[in-house]
């Protein structure tokens, strides 16, 4: 019933799972917490990203296999619909000039739909990405900020109260520096 010949890589690889002890860093270390923070705020604007991506994949698979499928390429890279779609994959990530060439050794208009496939996923969609992890970021930072000043007693509600403290901070720092020096 028991079979104990390998049971000692079946040890090596529970101890393996030792490595995650390192994610307890994250409750111990405020940055690190707050940007673990920053990334669950961000997953449903990124569901929406993914999805938005997608769809630009599915439609744009489905215009590559129709223009390109008869097309006698080293690869059958627009034969079938799951194969345009792997093919978008690999041009998502920038490594498309060999394959553009290729097709536009037979058709020399074929330049347009690889220009706008790569210009909607390689520059918008990544753009909005970036765009939505910063500004998860930058939320973070501002409610971190606000427990800080609240921590110390400072009421920042208006503009003005703001821009008070955030001159306080800067001349503090320009102390601490002048001391340094």
């Amino acid at each position: 019933i028991f079979d104990f010949q390998d049971s000692g890589s079946q040890i090596q690889i529970i101890r393996a799972f030792r490595i995650f002890r390192a994610f307890r860093l994250v409750n111990r270390i405020k940055v690190l917490r707050d940007l673990v923070e920053a990334v669950g705020q961000v997953v449903p604007r990124m569901t929406a990203i993914g999805m938005l991506l997608i769809l630009i994949f599915y439609i744009f698979a489905v215009l590559f296999t129709e223009l390109f499928k008869d097309l006698d390429l080293s690869e059958p890279y627009f034969k079938t619909l799951d194969g345009s779609l792997l093919t978008c994959a690999e041009m998502m990530t920038l490594e498309w000039a060999s394959i553009a060439r290729e097709v536009m050794a037979e058709k020399p208009w074929a330049w347009a739909p690889f220009f706008a496939f790569i210009a909607i996923t390689g520059f918008i969609v990544f753009n909005l990405i970036i765009a939505v992890i910063c500004d998860a970021v930058s939320i973070v930072d501002k409610i971190a900020r606000e427990r800080e000043a609240q921590a110390m007693g400072i009421i920042l509600e208006t503009p003005e109260q703001k821009l008070l403290h955030a001159e306080q901070k800067v001349v503090a720092l320009t102390n601490r520096v002048d001391q340094m020096l």
